[in-house]
């Protein structure tokens, strides 16, 4: 998953729903490109991370944001978005 599908979800999440008060990933270079931490701090969103490659809590409800305004978009475990068939 790159950077770009990273930042184009959270930016739909973020019109769609509003700002999240804290927004936590993993380390990946996906989540600390500055044009993701960027758009956080845009939107006074706290930054939070765990260690690199472990899936976090936040992950399952950016997951749940993602499968409400496009149910054909599921997250894996990893992190990894995928179209569902």
């Amino acid at each position: 998953m790159d950077m770009h599908f990273c930042l184009e979800a959270m930016e739909e999440a973020i019109a769609r729903y509003g700002n999240p008060e804290i927004v936590n990933t993993y380390q990946g270079s996906q989540f600390t490109a500055q044009a993701f931490t960027g758009l956080l701090e845009e939107h006074d969103t706290q930054i939070g991370m765990d260690g690199k490659g472990m899936p976090s809590v936040a992950e399952s409800a950016l997951i749940a944001a993602v499968d409400k305004f496009d149910k054909s978009v599921s997250l894996t475990p990893n992190c990894s978005l995928s179209r569902a068939l």
